[in-house]
């Protein structure tokens, strides 16, 4: 929500944890368990399995690795810092090639970057990234957000993959 709210130091420090800490609970296995069993628990009243009986998503720390710096390129080019963006764009390809975890942001940045390369103007770019977004919620809006992260989660709609308007 820094992002939204023009806060992009602390955005950049939010995206930052995302992919290198190994404090924040999101990413712990046992805490992805537990909402997993209460989620379960609610659901399925009886019979009950214990936490131990429900699958922890592997897939998770790369997905939001991903996002994040797909959001760290955007808060680049917003700053006007174009090389910085290229290199994070760069790298969010390097580390996410086709067929591997957190791959579809790597696909969302190359959309939205093509069309920046060829406009310059970041509201056309993210208006791709939100079509690309739209046509792939599975893969872009649903592992970001929803209830795999908790009942109190954020429901990402198209639009705020790319916030961008000018």
């Amino acid at each position: 929500m820094y992002f939204y709210a023009g806060r992009y130091d602390l955005a950049l420090d939010s995206y930052q944890q995302a992919i290198s800490s190994d404090q924040l609970d999101w990413w712990s296995p046992e805490k992805a368990q537990q909402l997993r069993f209460q989620i379960w628990a609610h659901n399925n009243p009886t019979p009950e399995p214990t936490p131990t009986d429900l699958p922890v998503d592997p897939n998770e720390y790369y997905i939001l690795a991903a996002y994040s710096r797909f959001r760290i390129m955007l808060l680049n080019l917003v700053q006007g810092d174009v090389i910085e963006a290229e290199a994070v764009y760069n790298q969010l390809q390097q580390l996410f090639p086709p067929g591997q975890p957190g791959s579809a942001y790597a696909e969302l940045a190359e959309s939205f970057w093509i069309a920046y390369q060829n406009t310059y103007e970041l509201s056309l770019a993210c208006s791709q990234a939100v079509a690309y977004a739209r046509a792939n919620p599975q893969t872009i809006l649903e592992p970001i957000g929803g209830f795999a992260h908790g009942f109190q989660s954020f429901f990402y709609k198209a639009e705020d993959i790319c916030p961008i308007k000018e």
